[in-house]
């Protein structure tokens, strides 16, 4: 999926025909799976459609910010995190998985089943991959960082409901922020 960051006239990229924009809005919002994750959604945005092929091209602003976001929402989540999940932190954190592996002390073939959903993480494991989704947000200091990320265990170990769904939007201020 191609991510499209010009306003002007665009063509398709599968069959050239000239491509429509429309808004997209809280009620209906566009599914990002440019993510790799299957519960992403935008609100507040454009895409580009071509009315041959039914292609999609959505608008999206300042993407670096919004994954970065989506990075801290995730390692927040009082649910363990899920292969798909803590493969986007990596990805975002810019580690190839060789070296994740080294890190967490596992082989490149484990972290593989693990990203793949095939076998979970160690708890312990998992805090290390938290810190670094919030060392990425780079909105706070590693104290704050290891303490939420200890609160969303506590709130783990209490029995807290996880959300499953994440929808966002552009703010005002030149980032994104959870639409209501």
């Amino acid at each position: 999926m191609r991510t499209l960051r010009r306003t002007g006239p665009v063509n398709c990229t599968a069959c050239g025909a000239p491509m429509t924009r429309r808004s997209i809005t809280s009620r209906s919002p566009y599914h990002y799976k440019a993510t790799g994750l299957s519960n992403v959604f935008l609100s507040g945005i454009g895409v580009h459609v071509c009315p041959h092929c039914k292609a999609e091209a959505p608008v999206i602003p300042r993407a670096g910010a919004l994954h970065r976001v989506i990075a801290d929402i995730l390692s927040r989540k009082v649910s363990p995190l899920a292969g798909d999940e803590i493969r986007f932190i990596r990805k975002n954190v810019g580690v190839p998985a060789k070296k994740l592996a080294a890190i967490l002390g596992i082989t490149p073939e484990t972290l593989s089943r693990v990203e793949n959903g095939k076998q979970a993480l160690h708890p312990g494991l998992e805090h290390l991959v938290r810190l670094m989704g919030r060392a990425a947000a780079g909105s706070q200091t590693m104290r704050e960082a290891v303490l939420e990320v200890a609160e969303a265990f506590a709130q783990q170990a209490a029995g807290r409901k996880a959300t499953r769904r994440i929808q966002l939007r552009p703010d005002r201020a030149g980032g994104w922020k959870a639409a209501a």
